[in-house]
């Protein structure tokens, strides 16, 4: 009986120590004191991560205790790797990181064309014609589209009356206007 009690003791502590998890909280800076926003931190072989809020804070819940590794990357900062024997509840650990990084960003810059500019830029000949503008003047469909390069409007009457387009060179006629 005494042999059955000491196994399920063993046992006990063992499952008991295998269970336990810390949380690492603390902040990462750069050697003068500024703190880096958006590092990450992670240990590594797990998927524990977390990333450094705007005053370099972070927290790592649920790490495993034992020998850790944890790895703090960004791209203003050098990598950097660091040994932690995790063997009590919580930590508080302040990271001390080089500022020079492998990649450098001096400016980062976003183009993107509107739409009227991605149609003009196809590869076919196209005019586009914004209504928006036309719509707050007193103007009709011909005299907007007469206005346009490469279209030429002939009508030979008053409103209603044939109308003649010439779209670059190419001739063709409607017996009413486009509205």
């Amino acid at each position: 009986m005494k042999h059955f009690c000491l196994t399920n003791l063993f046992l006990l502590i063992t499952t008991l120590l295998f269970a336990q998890q810390s949380t690492i909280t603390g902040k990462v800076h750069l050697l003068d004191g500024t703190p880096v926003s958006k590092a990450t931190i992670r240990i590594e072989g797990t998927k524990i991560v977390s990333v450094s809020d705007d005053q370099g804070l972070y927290k790592l819940e649920q790490v495993p205790y034992g020998k850790q590794t944890i790895l703090v990357t960004s791209v203003e900062i050098k990598s950097k790797k660091l040994p932690l024997e995790v063997n009590k509840p919580t930590y508080d650990l302040h990271i001390h990181i080089d500022p020079r990084g492998d990649i450098s960003l001096d400016e980062v810059r976003v183009q993107g064309n509107s739409v009227k500019r991605q149609i003009e830029t196809k590869g076919f000949a196209v005019n586009v014609i914004e209504t928006k503008e036309a719509s707050t003047r007193n103007i009709q469909t011909n005299e907007l589209l007469d206005r346009t390069v490469g279209v030429r409007v002939r009508q030979s009457g008053g409103l209603g009356s044939e109308v003649q387009y010439n779209l670059n060179g190419m001739d063709g006629s409607l017996s009413r206007n486009i509205y």
